[in-house]
């Protein structure tokens, strides 16, 4: 059998090209599976803070109490950060911080956690700050309430 160099040039061309196809191929099905595997995040990573009555809702919070009588309020954290933190939480009367706790939440899940305002002894208008803080990533952030301290309430 005679072969000419034309159609060996063909078959290289032919093996080059579906090796290359081959090649190209297994390279595009390495990129999926990762990608299915660790899917790029999506969204801005935040972090939900809010501050709710003893019921769970944003209606009814204590505003008035008795000196050393105690109100009831949750503190609502949602990690959206894409990545576990290490939270701080403080509450404050009229600047004077009365209580602090942390709580470690992985990223996609919430918590709730109750928390007892205990009205000074001093009877007056306060302001009660709840202060969030985490990791370098997480923007410190605060919300507040009045709460009447009178003599009889």
């Amino acid at each position: 059998m005679v072969t000419t160099s034309h159609s060996t040039d063909r078959e290289t061309i032919t093996r080059a090209l579906t090796v290359g196809l081959a090649a190209v191929l297994i390279v595009s099905l390495v990129g999926v599976v990762a990608l299915a595997a660790a899917p790029p995040t999506t969204t801005e990573p935040t972090t939900e803070f809010a501050l709710l009555d003893g019921n769970r809702s944003a209606a009814d919070y204590p505003t008035e109490l008795a000196p050393g009588e105690t109100g009831e309020v949750w503190v609502e954290i949602g990690n959206h950060e894409h990545q576990p933190i290490a939270y701080d939480v403080a509450v404050a009367w009229n600047g004077t911080v009365t209580q602090t706790f942390g709580t470690t939440l992985v990223a996609g899940a919430a918590g709730q956690r109750p928390t007892r305002l205990v009205a000074p002894s001093d009877p007056g208008l306060y302001r009660v700050t709840v202060s969030l803080s985490g990791n370098a990533s997480v923007e410190s952030m605060e919300t507040r309430l009045y709460v009447d301290v009178g003599e009889e309430n």
